[in-house]
């Protein structure tokens, strides 16, 4: 396990295109500090996939690529943070997957798994009860594999 960890720190390295750190700590999800350049991962579990293990790093590259720190401080000041992050999630996930076009189908496989599995917990919800903001992240992240609808209002 430590040998595919740091596989994947050299990995995120390559596609960050700057000489982050990369480290593994018992943290519910990873998240990537614009400030200080690090990348934290959970702990990989044996049953996480290839896929959403890519996923999640690709992912948080794509905040190092994309969300400038300073703009990210000053919008966090000014927007309810969950709203910002939903968009800027979506955003950034566009734009990794632009640069590195080979993750599309990637992410296609890792969302359909995370959903399978009930990652989001999606089978406990109603979803057409759902605010416009939790659908649209709902749409963005697994909208393929599950039947968000939108109304005309």
């Amino acid at each position: 396990m430590l040998e595919i960890a740091n596989h994947k720190s050299s990995l995120a390295k390559l596609m960050a295109e700057e000489n982050i750190l990369v480290e593994q700590k018992a943290v519910p999800t990873a998240y990537f500090d614009t400030a200080k350049r690090v990348l934290t991962l959970p702990l990989l579990k044996e049953d996480l996939s290839v896929d959403v293990t890519d996923l999640l790093i690709s992912h948080e590259i794509g905040h190092a690529l994309y969300t400038p720190h300073d703009k990210w401080v000053d919008y966090l000041s000014k927007i309810r943070t969950s709203i910002i992050n939903m968009v800027e999630d979506a955003r950034i996930e566009k734009l990794i997957k632009r640069k590195y076009t080979g993750l599309r189908p990637l992410y296609y496989r890792a969302y359909k798994e995370l959903n399978q599995k009930d990652f989001f917990g999606l089978s406990k919800m109603d979803l057409c009860s759902l605010n416009l903001a939790d659908k649209i992240n709902i749409y963005f992240k697994v909208g393929l594999h599950t039947e968000i609808k939108f109304n005309e209002e």
